[in-house]
């Protein structure tokens, strides 16, 4: 009914990451790298989707981007700043599918009707290790952009793969009794 292409519309959705077919992501449930609804009674109850009101104020027709779902996507370095996953006026998490159909933009919060392009999101520091996540997330997004990673001296190996490596990588830091000792190494 949008006149759009369905290749498209599923080039907009998660699914457009490649290497991450259908099959994947009902096999994996909970994908390690998707926010996770947190739907409790039809309602999503936790931060599911991020968003940088920068980019959404400078949008003809603002739209929340498939990134924005992404666990390790914490800023937006289009305009060094973190990530919003809240209205900043109520605390309401960003639920726009539950806005009436006669709402202005899909920008409105559904708790308190305040426009999520007004918020003010924390400007990332120019320290050393504010450049690093930005590069790190930029190395993240680009290996779930082309669906492998090249790994020095080796062939690539899928990105679905390398996700599930990471991530338990990263259990293994945060959860061991060695934990501590881990994460500062790390």
């Amino acid at each position: 009914k949008t006149a759009t292409a369905r290749a498209r519309v599923l080039a907009t959705t998660v699914r457009g990451y490649r290497g991450y077919r259908t099959e994947d992501l009902r096999r994996l449930k909970r994908p390690p790298w998707l926010l996770r609804l947190g739907l409790r009674s039809c309602t999503r109850s936790r931060p599911w989707l991020q968003y940088c009101p920068q980019c959404l104020r400078g949008d003809a027709d603002p739209y929340f981007r498939r990134c924005w779902r992404l666990a390790f996507v914490t800023v937006c370095p289009a305009h060094a700043r973190r990530l919003l996953d809240r209205c900043e006026a109520c605390g309401a998490v960003v639920n726009f599918h539950r806005l009436p159909g006669d709402a202005e933009t899909m920008t409105q919060c559904h708790g308190c009707r305040g426009d999520l392009r007004c918020a003010q999101a924390p400007t990332l520091r120019r320290t050393a290790g504010d450049c690093r996540l930005v590069q790190f997330q930029a190395f993240l997004l680009t290996t779930m952009r082309t669906g492998t990673y090249r790994v020095v001296g080796s062939s690539a190996i899928q990105g679905a793969q390398f996700f599930g490596m990471l991530h338990r990588r990263v259990w293994l830091i945060l959860t061991t009794m060695h934990a501590p000792a881990f994460q500062e190494a790390f």
